[in-house]
């Protein structure tokens, strides 16, 4: 426990809004923590440790400027580590169990904005669990997508992914997502769903055709074996080319999306 020295500090590292972020604590949980020295200085401020004591994640790595914006927001629920970000997600191990976990993420978003779950079991216990959130932003569309896979060891391993993604992208609703890289010019991201290649490229025909765009390559080998498919969007002249095959998992089959300017040729 470090004790904040002011309310001035308190704002540089957690916000305008820090004081909504306050929790009473019953005194009788004081022995509970360990008093580590106060914070004078924003630089006095532990990253990692408060990354693995609570919970405002993103507010630490945005002061701290490694991270986005948008990535303020983030929070973790107790007993949860994180192992790894970008200002797109991060990957959490957590004591919690599974159910603990799932509650606890459902309960940060809106039910009705839920349009995938897929739920993996085996020996009568839950495994891992995939949810994906969709919620639609100024002509364009952001998903959070969070996996849950119990660990040998007991712990639960968390992938958390919140991404805007660019107007006029279409992507995959029904599956959970991973960004890859995004610049200027190209914007690539991995999915994985337990829905079979050809419900994929259902959903991709129909969709993409009625926004315009055409198909210029369906060169799949077999649908379960891997492919490629490429449409084109000549009204800003771009190619998207979803592969899949390209990994393996144990919620589904993994897709690999490239959204690139068309140069008149596609790249195998």
């Amino acid at each position: 426990m470090n004790w904040i020295q002011g309310e001035d500090l308190a704002e540089q590292l957690y916000g305008d809004d820090w004081a909504s972020k306050v929790r009473d604590v019953s005194d009788a949980l004081f022995t509970d923590y360990v008093v580590a020295e106060p914070i004078g200085l924003a630089d006095d401020y532990d990253i990692q440790n408060s990354i693995n004591t609570n919970l405002d994640l993103g507010a630490v790595l945005y002061k701290r400027g490694l991270v986005e914006n948008s990535f303020r927001k983030y929070i973790l629920p107790e007993k949860t580590e994180i192992l790894s970000y970008v200002d797109t997600g991060y990957t959490a191990s957590s004591t919690l169990n599974i159910y603990e976990l799932i509650s606890w993420y459902e309960k940060q978003e809106i039910a009705s904005n839920l349009v995938y779950e897929h739920t993996f079991q085996w020996s009568g216990a839950l495994k891992t669990r995939a949810l994906n959130y969709v919620y639609p932003v100024s002509g364009s569309f952001r998903h959070k997508s969070i996996g849950f896979v119990e660990g040998a060891d007991g712990h639960i391993e968390i992938s958390y992914t919140n991404k805007l993604f660019p107007v006029g992208f279409i992507s995959y609703p029904y599956a959970i997502n991973n960004i890859n890289s995004l610049n200027n010019e190209e914007f690539t991201y991995t999915f994985i769903t337990s829905n079979q290649p050809n419900e994929v490229i259902a959903w991709y025909k129909k969709v993409a055709v009625e926004l315009g765009w055409v198909i210029i390559d369906e060169s799949a080998a077999s649908f379960y074996g891997g492919g490629q498919f490429a449409l084109l969007r000549n009204t800003d002249n771009q190619q998207l080319i979803l592969k899949w095959g390209t990994g393996t998992s144990d919620i589904g089959t993994q897709f690999q999306v490239t959204y690139s300017p068309y140069a008149g040729f596609l790249v195998k």
